[in-house]
């Protein structure tokens, strides 16, 4: 498969549960990934391709939820049929902050990676 991110992804582990806020729905979403230009997230609403989004982020790195502006780019079905995926590209968010869980993710994906070499020698 072609990659035609411009930034690596980094998936959210299940055990941290993020969750979003989607700014004039009554709804919350679940982080699936995120990269320094882009997140994908999944909702009970229904996007559309190039909808502003404003979520906000609750995470277990800050004690206050990260706002995020983002522009969606592709829509797809969700996990269930009362949800949707979404991949959009970050217009807006404190860098320190998608830093801190871009570092949380990458140390996340480490300690699997660790795991299974344990694993595969045991």
């Amino acid at each position: 498969m072609d990659e035609r991110r411009e930034n690596p992804r980094f998936y959210c582990d299940r055990e941290r549960d993020y969750l979003l806020d989607v700014a004039g729905k009554k709804d919350s979403g679940r982080l699936l990934d995120l990269s320094r230009n882009g997140i994908a997230f999944e909702s009970l609403s229904r996007h559309r391709q190039d909808q502003v989004c404003h979520l906000k982020i609750k995470t277990d790195v800050s004690q206050e939820s990260i706002p995020c502006q983002a522009r969606v780019m592709w829509v797809r079905a969700g996990s269930r049929s009362d949800r949707t995926r979404c991949g959009a590209r970050i217009i807006k968010m404190d860098t320190t902050a998608k830093m801190d869980i871009l570092d949380r993710f990458y140390k996340d994906w480490k300690q699997r990676i660790l795991y299974k070499k344990e694993a595969q020698i045991n």
